[in-house]
């Protein structure tokens, strides 16, 4: 008896219809299970969702620039020494490595940049590895008021993320932005996904040693002997390693100067009375403000910005985030800070406009559909299958490594609409096979 039951709910199910259409295998069986089918769409739904949090959103594609730059400040020196003492000997150094497409260098007045262009499929972080390697291997040789060297890998034609100007009641433009090297863009540079922080407007603090020449004079010093001095006293070595085992050690000996006084207690010379001839003997240490060498004006008034570079591969949106945590925690230092600009805020508002205007869609079609082809619960089942299609396409773009930006969601909607005259057609072939 079972049996027979069983061979009539096949035929039932492989009947053949009058238009000469026979169902396939997948649909006999969603059709035999529905429970397992409801189950097993739940669950994709369920991932869709989790992957649809978990895709990065960006404005517009990212095209990966497999690159690195290297870039050393040296501060008052012009292009031509900088070219010869620092750039020369990295580009030597760094053009050992295997897999450099393009190596090219911008010397410019206290800073150097060199650019290292690898194949597209390279991996950047062993790749940045091993140039840090190779530039340490030069940079001992480098002037002691050089600046350790920094491996950034961001684009050098890409835009600014982040425009954020610091703003304080109680502090002057050149104390905001002493602030702002010092402490806030340390800050900034910590958050993961940020490649490159660069802080303008404002004159830079520095130490400004003022001689008396007749002092100097009078006491048989030279500037040759007072900058000599200056230079053995305040550097920082890396001197070498110390093995122990398979464990390898570094040793640093830091001797940068941390105060004035520091500097004035410095000895020159020692006279045959034994007198001590110290810097502030000859020279009034103070501190001073160099001239700029940027300028930021924001409604015509004279400000400090500070522009925040992302990482190529860095989820916007978390960098965003992480970004406006840190500063709320910093305003502690005096500062409030306002941002002129969030990228993050146009993805944002690109998305919920994609959302809306899917929405305001689904309802017109169905709107539509209703009243053409007299079938509005058919049509909101496809509106509901739709939006269950767009959350299990998230899961095979999260796997793909696909993010979400203009291009893929007007793809989405290229879809969507594909979907629909799909839909359309069907109800068509169906009146007029009832006709």
């Amino acid at each position: 008896m079972a049996k027979n039951k069983k061979k009539n709910d096949l035929k039932e199910y492989t009947t053949v219809p009058e238009s000469g259409w026979k169902p396939s295998v997948l649909v006999l069986w969603v059709e035999k299970h529905r429970t397992g089918t409801a189950m097993i769409f739940l669950s994709l739904i369920l991932l869709g969702i989790i992957a649809f949090r978990s895709i990065p959103i960006s404005l517009f594609p990212e095209a990966p620039y497999p690159g690195l730059t290297v870039e050393t400040e040296y501060f008052g020196v012009g292009p031509e020494k900088i070219e010869e003492i620092i750039t020369k000997p990295i580009e030597e150094s760094v053009s050992t490595l295997g897999g450099i497409k393009h190596l090219f260098s911008v010397s410019e007045e206290g800073k150097s940049k060199v650019h290292i262009q690898f194949d597209q499929n390279a991996d950047l972080e062993i790749k940045s590895l091993e140039i840090r390697d190779k530039v340490e291997q030069v940079s001992y040789k480098f002037p002691r008021e050089t600046q350790k060297p920094v491996v950034l890998q961001y684009d050098p034609t890409q835009k600014p993320v982040f425009i954020i100007v610091p703003r304080s009641s109680s502090l002057n433009i050149m104390e905001i932005r002493e602030i702002s090297d010092r402490e806030i863009k340390k800050i900034i540079e910590g958050i993961p996904g940020v490649s490159e922080v660069v802080v303008a407007g404002g004159k830079p603090r520095e130490i400004l040693i003022s001689c008396d020449a007749q002092k100097m004079i009078g006491f048989g010093i030279d500037m040759n002997l007072l900058l000599s001095v200056l230079q053995e006293a305040n550097y920082n070595e890396n001197p070498g390693e110390v093995t122990e085992g398979s464990i390898q050690i570094p040793v640093y000996v830091k001797g940068r100067m941390r105060s004035l006084k520091e500097i004035e207690s410095l000895t020159l010379r020692k006279e045959d009375s034994g007198k001590l001839i110290r810097v502030g003997d000859v020279a009034k240490v103070n501190f001073s403000y160099r001239e700029e060498n940027s300028a930021a004006r924001v409604n015509g008034q004279n400000t400090v910005s500070i522009y925040v570079y992302r990482a190529g591969t860095a989820n916007l949106l978390e960098v965003s985030e992480e970004l406006r945590k840190e500063l709320r925690k910093a305003e502690n230092t005096n500062l409030n800070f306002e941002i002129l600009y969030d990228q993050a805020e146009t993805v944002i508002q690109a998305i919920r406009n994609f959302f809306l205007a899917s929405l305001i869609g689904f309802i017109l079609f169905v709107i539509a559909a209703s009243l053409i082809f007299q079938e509005f619960k058919s049509s909101c089942l496809f509106v509901l299958l739709l939006t269950c299609q767009f959350f299990i396409g998230s899961i095979f773009m999260y796997f793909l490594k696909i993010d979400y930006n203009l291009v893929t969601i007007v793809g989405l909607i290229l879809g969507c609409g594909c979907c629909l005259c799909v839909f359309i057609a069907n109800q068509l072939f169906s009146d007029h096979e009832k006709k």
